[in-house]
C-alpha cells in the first residue's frame, strides 16, 4: 500500500478534499494545534466526519490516532487508534468523535481529551473504486 501525505493545514476545508480512489493504498493527514483552537487551550471535542459521495466496489476505513509531541501515534484500545470506522462500503456520511464523557459506541467514539495533534488516516483496500472526503468540526 502506498501512503500519501495530504497537505493543508488548520482552517483549510476539507482536510482530504474530494478524492477519486481506484486502487488500494493510504491517504494520511496530521492536523495541528488543536489545543490553540478551542477554549482554555484545549477544544470540547473532535468530530471527523466522511463523506462517500460516489462508490462502486471496495472498502474504505478511516482511523483516528493522537500524535505524541515526539510523533508517536497512540490510542486507546489494542488496536492503537483513538476511534475508527467499520469498513465502509457504500455512499453516505459517517462520524468519528473525540470529547470527554462520550460513551464508546463500536470504536466510533472516544472518551477523552482532545489532543493536540492527531492524524487521520484513511485505507482502501479491496479493488476500491469511490470517491469521498474527509473534514473536521471543532468545539462540539
Amino acid at each position: 500500500m502506498a501512503t500519501v501525505s495530504v497537505a493543508g493545514s488548520i482552517g483549510s476545508n476539507p482536510l482530504i478534499p474530494s478524492t477519486v480512489i481506484s486502487g488500494a493504498g493510504t491517504l494520511t493527514y496530521n492536523l495541528t494545534g488543536l489545543h490553540a483552537l478551542g477554549a482554555v487551550n484545549s477544544p470540547q471535542g473532535l468530530v471527523i466526519v466522511i463523506n462517500i459521495s460516489a462508490f462502486s466496489a471496495g472498502t474504505l476505513t478511516v482511523s483516528l490516532y493522537g500524535v505524541s509531541s515526539s510523533g508517536f501515534l497512540y490510542g486507546s484500545n489494542a488496536n492503537g487508534y483513538l476511534a475508527q470506522t467499520t469498513a465502509l462500503g457504500a455512499t453516505g456520511v459517517k462520524m468519528l468523535s473525540v470529547a470527554p464523557g462520550l460513551g464508546s459506541v463500536s470504536n466510533q467514539d472516544f472518551n477523552g481529551v482532545v489532543p493536540n495533534t492527531v492524524q487521520v488516516q484513511a485505507v482502501s483496500a479491496t479493488s476500491p473504486s469511490f470517491t469521498f472526503a474527509v473534514d473536521y468540526v471543532l468545539g462540539v
